[in-house]
């Protein structure tokens, strides 16, 4: 639970990391003074039981540099949501309910039973309270419900998905490089937008930088430059591309499908070995003693009749971290070849298709963060460039490891 820190020397952002933990908050308007503390109090209980949710309201934080209103004006726009108590009206109250529908954030109205709700905040959702004590079963159940409800956003759903118990640090480990031939067609297809690799860097920035602000304590790396031990550090790891091209993907994988009855595994192709160099990768859903070859469609196109990969499957796998199981998160997001890992990547960076994950996965695991689980995506490539696009990405299975 969030108490009050000490925090005057801070920048809001970072005073804001410290009193959450890093995750999504809730800030409560409220009269000043303590006599409404207890329903605050109640609250944010609610908040941090059903949702792991902080609430936050104004007299907690203390910043030097900012005056009162720029600090509540940056804490509200911050919040995942505003909830108000306005059983006492005060112009605080009414000047923060203001700022906060100005700029879209409609906040929930809490009051104690027997309370007017003014005019001018006629048409706000209100949720009613008998008092801040005891009694409180169907006040929980219906501030839980409309909690839910808001609480589905865009940002919501890549924080289940990306966020790990505590945040920061942070590493994407990739390696994109110049394809090969066993990957796309050298010099015959450019990129003239983001593809394979580059979009789990690009996501992955990208969703950070919506949830914390500023990207800070996440660093960007070479998986082939990476210390050998660096799946034994306490960070979290982003981890693009299978074996071939992430060595820590390859240490890492068979722990986190722990032993499973389906296991997945990248290797080389039939004929081949790692020590032919540029070995094409083959992807194997392994299960009950048999291998699947899971392989995408390859097409000739242009005048020397070039082949190209226009369809490829790609894997998500997220586990708690095998040797930092209550703090830290590992996300593999790797394909056979550009196209799959491109898939891979959008499909655990884009809010809609992490809904469609969600209702694969059984209730509740997308949220929890000691569940282990995988994602089976297919990308098939735009006929105008033959690169990948969010329609693109099927869901096509998942699952998860007990």
């Amino acid at each position: 639970m969030a108490s009050a820190v000490d925090t005057r020397e801070m920048h809001i952002r970072d005073m804001l990391q410290l009193l959450t933990g890093g995750r999504p908050y809730i800030f409560m308007i409220m009269s000043y003074g303590d006599e409404r503390k207890p329903i605050f109090d109640y609250i944010n209980g609610v908040t941090q039981e059903h949702f792991n949710i902080v609430c936050l309201r104004a007299d907690q934080l203390m910043t030097a540099g900012y005056d009162l209103l720029d600090k509540i004006h940056r804490c509200i726009a911050g919040a995942e949501l505003v909830i108000a108590e306005i059983s006492e009206l005060s112009p605080n109250v009414f000047y923060e309910i203001g700022y906060a529908v100005g700029i879209g954030k409609l906040p929930i109205l809490v009051m104690e039973r027997g309370a007017t709700v003014p005019t001018d905040l006629k048409g706000l959702e209100v949720i009613e309270y008998r008092n801040a004590i005891g009694g409180q079963g169907q006040f929980e159940r219906d501030l839980a419900k409309h909690l839910r409800f808001r609480l589905n956003s865009e940002l919501a759903v890549i924080r289940d998905m990306l966020q790990a118990p505590q945040p920061v640090p942070s590493y994407i480990v990739a390696s994109p490089k110049y394809p090969g031939k066993h990957c796309r067609i050298q010099g015959q297809v450019y990129d003239s937008r983001t593809f394979g690799d580059h979009l789990g860097i690009l996501g992955l920035l990208s969703t950070f930088g919506s949830m914390w602000g500023e990207v800070k304590g996440v660093e960007l790396i070479s998986a082939q430059h990476a210390p050998p031990n660096l799946a034994e550090h306490d960070i979290n790891l982003y981890l693009i591309g299978s074996r071939k091209a992430n060595p820590v993907c390859e240490k890492l994988m068979p722990l986190l499908q722990r032993n499973g009855a389906l296991q997945w595994v990248f290797k080389p192709v039939d004929g081949f070995t790692e020590s032919d160099g540029d070995w094409p990768v083959a992807f194997y859903r392994c299960e009950a003693g048999t291998e699947k070859l899971l392989v995408g469609e390859l097409e000739e196109i242009g005048p020397e009749k070039e082949q190209v990969w226009v369809s490829d499957y790609g894997l998500i796998l997220r586990a708690p971290h095998p040797h930092f199981p209550k703090t830290r998160t590992v996300l593999i997001m790797a394909g056979s070849h550009s196209l799959g890992t491109g898939a891979a990547c959008l499909a655990a960076t884009r809010s809609p298709l992490i809904q469609q994950i969600r209702a694969k996965l059984p209730p509740g695991k997308l949220e929890d963060k000691n569940c282990a689980f995988w994602v089976l995506v297919k990308g098939t490539a735009s006929r105008n460039d033959y690169l990948l696009d969010e329609d693109g990405v099927e869901i096509v299975d998942a699952g998860v490891y007990a």
